[in-house]
């Protein structure tokens, strides 16, 4: 497999859809569901399973960027609704912004328009071409829109400091300092398989500070997710699902999967 990255083609060598961010896009997109119309005539399950590629797709691209950008950095993905711990982090820049979110709603709404277009010129209307003319400029204009704002605040990391958002992609600020300490008792594995669940012990010490920091962090506070980027471009992924226990998934290879429209 291969992506196209401005104008660069990347090759993969491993095809990857780390579970880790599903629970992330599965309460990110119920948070905003809502503020997105859906498509009267395209099945849901194909408009459903869609929409959550696309959301995971815009977690993993917020990381993929930041490892573009080649200083390394830090994503702590806040639960929806959930205001950041003062004790866990220090956000030197706080923000409320909905920069991500409004272009990720945008960007849903017209290829869902766009969507009912393509089934009904598939069941012969012909009638509609143009109108899907002009909605085919719009979907690459607020895909373009999603993407540089994708791009935006991954640049945050460019400060010292890590980049917070809410599971609802709401930018809640950045330059943040984690300062939460290693729970009592807590358990660190690393992640080799998902699907198989096979498991190693991890020692938490044998990471640098990025890693460190965001296992802290996971052990305190429930339902946060961070996306470790090493200044040489490896992902790793670090989340809980048992209290007690501290998930590390190293070198994860976050492929970006959706088309504009699919």
């Amino acid at each position: 497999m291969a992506t196209l990255v401005d104008g660069r083609v990347e090759f993969r060598k491993v095809f990857e859809f780390p579970l880790a961010l599903h629970g992330p896009a599965t309460n990110g997109l119920n948070k905003i569901w809502n503020e997105i119309t859906y498509p009267i005539i395209e099945e849901p399950r194909e408009y459903e399973n869609f929409q959550f590629i696309a959301f995971w797709n815009t977690l993993a691209a917020l990381a993929n960027c930041v490892a573009e950008e080649g200083h390394g950095g830090a994503i702590v993905i806040v639960p929806a609704g959930k205001t950041a711990s003062a004790k866990a982090l220090r956000i030197k820049y706080p923000q409320n912004s909905s920069i991500l979110r409004d272009a990720f709603i945008a960007f849903m709404n017209v290829r869902h328009r766009i969507a009912d277009y393509v089934v009904r010129m598939e069941r012969g209307e012909n009638s509609v071409k143009g109108e899907y003319a002009l909605v085919e400029l719009e979907i690459a204009e607020v895909h373009s829109q999603l993407v540089e704002a994708t791009r935006f605040v991954a640049r945050l990391s460019g400060c010292d400091g890590a980049i917070v958002i809410s599971e609802d992609l709401r930018l809640l600020g950045f330059g943040a300092e984690i300062r939460s300490e290693l729970k009592p008792k807590t358990k660190s594995i690393e992640v080799l398989d998902e699907l198989k669940k096979i498991y190693k012990p991890l020692d938490v010490e044998e990471f640098g500070l990025r890693h460190r920091s965001a296992i802290k962090i996971v052990s305190q506070e429930s339902g946060y997710c961070v996306l470790v980027v090493s200044q040489d471009g490896p992902v790793s992924v670090i989340w809980s699902e048992k209290d007690g226990i501290v998930n590390v998934r190293r070198g994860a290879n976050l492929v970006n999967l959706n088309m504009p429209m699919a």
